[in-house]
């Protein structure tokens, strides 16, 4: 039997598929948790061995501490549900055996149980190698088999107000194909986004949890989800195997299951089908979901997952491979709309880094964003791209709210679309809606560190200090070592003179370059200013001078002329941060000068 038919096996009155994890005795799931099924999988493939204790412990619960009593606990669940009949014998000291007959069964001779709600969830055991080719086949398919196991007494009166997708995993040791897997995971959840009335908790988040012990219903209580959509892929020679399954948030159970076997060489959307049955699954009524713009060019397609795993990375490095693949990717197919978007989102982040001039990347994701707009208007990230640049560029507020808000019409659960919103109202000084949509930004991806930082720098600029640093605070407990989140604690700091605790975190921000020893020293001498005159050495140092940061200097010296031609600087080189300039306190003092008025007034700022 190949490595892809169903791993099926009888056994007494019993029938358990390992690949759809269900448990049947004649006909009728009997539940199972999902740590029970693992115990119980182990020790069907291992029948008529003794299997140590050690050696379960570390396959049902890999990287994670737990007591011996927790195994004893499964093997009482078994043995309950088989009604104590002698299925599972305990060696003293040592493990258990599985000690009933075993015959495997093959996935055609099965299907009359196929119509049953799957019961367990949980970590998988098969694996074997996912090709480069495996990008293809994972999102096509002209024909294919469908093993559908669906309650239909629940599934259409299950009530389903928030969903989480996990990463989808990865069946194979090779960690190449990580990017196909977590591609299809981004595809999914972004098609799931758009379905009316369901929150659908944010990538970032949802991949905090990537290559860890997984327990559903602590993720759900964690993101405050009432469902969560795992899957997992794998292929064998030229087939493919896509094993997706809905669960209750609860209790741990099934809603829906359903696996994909299809020829590597069909190249339709299975990422369309997957998320049409969940939407079909939780929102019987509703219309069908929106496809996101691929590619049927097999290699483009490819590309293109390539570059959205490497956009996802925070360095330079990884930003500039992603586009690489993007450029590849239309190069082979020019009419690939979701390419053009990737791309334009890479330059938005070399501007935001600072890691080319501003302006020149900007105009680069200008020139391209409009490429993919063009093909496809209903693209909401391309929209989000489009506001970013009207609103750091081009500087034409009307704009860019329409577009921010375009962008949240197609999809109202794209948290990168909300926190730049919030973006456009700090810039406009719209304080109580900026921070509205920075909380639902959060909201849709609460463990988003970027996000979770913005709300502190938000706080600071409506000078709301206490709630910065209670914002900070919270954040530091998602990541100690946040340097983003030290850097806006710093700010907080500084406006509220607590000097040694803004260069305790000034060590930490890991941008700043700070020289503790003598910013100690310069406030011990000359307080504030001392403070203030050291940092400004240490930001001129730098190989790319921030003009911004180095005008908040200046204003907090005292010098208006250096603070004001810093400025200028800073908006002829279309630095992001320039735009908050009414909003910064160290230039409160300085609204009156008619240079600093002439400068506002130049962009219009209201």
């Amino acid at each position: 039997m190949s490595d892809l038919s169903s791993k099926i096996y009888a056994f007494g009155p019993f029938r358990i598929d390992l690949d759809q994890r269900c448990l049947f005795r004649a006909g009728d799931s009997v539940p199972l948790t999902p740590k029970a099924f693992d115990t119980l999988a182990i020790l069907v493939e291992r029948r008529g061995r003794i299997v140590e204790k050690a050696e379960l412990l570390k396959l049902v619960w890999p990287d994670t501490f737990v007591e011996e009593n927790n195994l004893t606990q499964n093997i009482s669940a078994l043995r309950k549900a088989f009604g104590d009949q002698g299925y599972i014998e305990t060696i003293p000291r040592r493990g258990y055996r599985f000690m009933i007959a075993v015959e495997a069964v093959s996935a055609s001779a099965a299907q009359p149980h196929a119509q049953t709600e799957p019961i367990a969830a949980g970590r998988r055991f098969p694996a074997t190698r996912i090709g480069a080719a495996l990008a293809v086949a994972v999102v096509g398919g002209l024909g294919f088999f469908v093993v559908n196991r669906i309650s239909n007494s629940r599934h259409h009166s299950y009530h389903v107000d928030s969903l989480v997708v996990l990463p989808f995993v990865n069946l194979t040791a090779s960690p190449e194909d990580e990017y196909f897997s977590d591609g299809l995971t981004e595809e999914v959840t972004n098609a799931a986004a758009h379905l009316d009335g369901l929150r659908v908790v944010a990538r970032t988040t949802a991949f905090q949890f990537k290559g860890k012990a997984r327990d559903i219903r602590s993720i759900a209580k964690q993101l405050q989800v009432t469902t969560v959509l795992e899957g997992s892929v794998r292929r064998q020679e030229k087939k493919l195997r896509v094993t997706v399954q809905l669960n209750d948030a609860e209790t741990g159970y099934h809603i829906w299951s359903q696996t994909y076997d299809r020829d590597l060489g069909d190249v339709l959307s299975i990422q369309e089908d997957i998320s049409n049955q969940v939407a079909r699954t939780i929102r019987p009524d509703g219309p069908k979901v929106h496809a996101v713009t691929g590619s049927q060019d097999r290699e483009a397609y490819n590309l293109y997952l390539l570059g959205r795993f490497h956009r996802t990375q925070p360095d330079q490095a990884s930003v500039r491979r992603a586009i690489a693949f993007f450029e590849q990717a239309v190069e082979k197919d020019p009419g690939f709309a979701g390419a053009y978007a990737g791309l334009a989102e890479c330059y938005v982040k070399l501007a935001q880094g600072n890691f080319v001039v501003p302006v020149e990347a900007l105009a680069a994701a200008q020139k391209v964003v409009d490429k993919a707009l063009a093909l496809d208007d209903r693209l909401s990230e391309a929209h989000t791209t489009q506001a970013i640049i009207r609103l750091l560029m081009d500087r034409n507020w009307e704009a860019a709210e329409a577009e921010f808000r375009r962008a949240i019409a197609l999809n109202p659960n794209d948290a990168a679309a909300h926190h730049w919103f919030s973006h456009y109202f700090t810039v406009m000084g719209r304080v109580s809606e900026s921070l509205a949509e920075s909380r639902t930004a959060l909201m849709l991806s609460p463990l988003d560190l970027q996000i979770s930082s913005h709300l502190i720098s938000n706080y600071v600029r409506a000078r709301d200090f206490p709630s910065a640093i209670k914002a900070g605070s919270q954040t530091l407990e998602l990541d100690a070592h946040s340097q983003l989140a030290y850097l806006f604690l710093m700010w907080a700091y500084e406006d509220t003179e607590q000097w040694d605790k803004a260069i305790d975190a000034s060590q930490r921000t890991g941008k700043s370059h700070p020289e503790e020893s003598a910013l100690r020293a310069a406030v011990h001498s000359d307080g504030a200013r001392g403070y203030w005159r050291v940092t400004q050495e240490i930001l001129a140092r730098q190989e790319k001078p921030d003009n911004f940061r180095l005008a908040v200097c200046y204003a907090r010296l005292g010098e208006a002329d250096n603070s004001l031609a810093r400025l200028e600087q800073a908006f002829l080189r279309r630095e992001p941060e320039s735009l908050y300039v009414k909003s910064e306190p160290a230039f409160d003092w300085m609204r009156s000068n008619r240079r600093f008025r002439a400068l506002t007034e130049a962009i219009k700022l209201p």
